[in-house]
């Protein structure tokens, strides 16, 4: 059992200004799982950029005026309302920015969308022939603006920026394929 606390920091939601700031940091969570119990199970800061990932999607946000140290940190409290993370110096984190891809994407989908447009960000990327979980897409999607999705073909990583976010969508795996049969009429 930890003797205190050594660093910890609160969000709290405002009813006003600082609203979109709190909004920003719970789509971030968003790619963070409280099932996990190992050096995913983080918020990890790093030059103004607060990052989750629970391994199958990663959420990246750009935070200009931030005063968080960097580090790993733990979430205690989460609510609608607050959130409150307590500093791990101890834990670590893995190094995340080598799984995104170097070279250039096969393809790249490019789109203003509205904030009720998820739906056609789902068909967009499920058009290009992306397998990918349409939670998740939806989850990335947060409440539209300028989104830019870049692949590099089936089985790999999808890519995922607007201003101020980044992120990684793993493609769906499946151990089968599906077969269907017609049914002869008689």
């Amino acid at each position: 059992m930890k003797a205190g606390i050594t660093q910890g920091i609160l969000f709290q939601r405002t009813n006003g200004k600082g609203d979109e700031l709190f909004n920003d940091i719970l789509w971030a969570l968003k790619a963070w799982d409280p099932r996990r119990i190992d050096m995913l199970a983080r918020v990890h800061f790093r030059d103004n950029h607060m990052t989750c990932t629970d391994g199958h999607r990663l959420h990246e946000l750009h935070l200009p005026d931030s005063k968080i140290p960097d580090g790993n940190y733990d979430i205690r409290f989460r609510s609608g309302q607050c959130l409150f993370l307590e500093k791990d110096p101890t834990a670590s984190y893995p190094d995340y920015e080598r799984v995104f891809p170097l070279d250039p994407p096969l393809w790249t989908l490019q789109c203003l969308y509205g904030c009720s447009e998820g739906n056609y960000f789902i068909a967009d990327v499920m058009r290009l022939g992306f397998p990918a979980n349409a939670k998740y897409l939806l989850d990335l999607f947060g409440n539209g603006g300028y989104i830019r999705m870049d692949a590099w073909g089936r089985g790999k990583a999808l890519r995922f920026s607007a201003p101020g976010r980044r992120g990684l969508l793993m493609p769906l795996t499946r151990k089968t394929e599906a077969t269907f049969t017609k049914k002869e009429e008689g």
